[in-house]
């Protein structure tokens, strides 16, 4: 079975994500670390800023699995 924890980077998901963590190490599953990007709010801007918007939330999720990863759990990530 796999645990899926979804994040907007807040303090409380990073709770839920920490908790997730320690569930899928402990039943020796898979954490599957979700964020979703508004395209409808983002498609209002730029390019250049929407591609920027893009690569930081991409690095914050990227952050967030590997911190949930050291904790002894496989991670993946996905930016819907």
């Amino acid at each position: 079975m796999k645990l899926i924890v979804g994040t907007d980077f807040s303090e409380n998901a990073r709770a839920a994500g920490i908790t997730a963590a320690a569930l899928a190490r402990r039943w020796s599953d898979t954490l599957a670390v979700a964020h979703v990007l508004d395209e409808s709010m983002s498609q209002r801007l730029p390019e250049e800023v929407r591609e920027t918007l893009a690569a930081s939330t991409n690095d914050r999720l990227h952050s967030e699995a590997v911190d949930f990863g050291s904790q002894g759990v496989k991670v993946e990530e996905h930016m819907l």
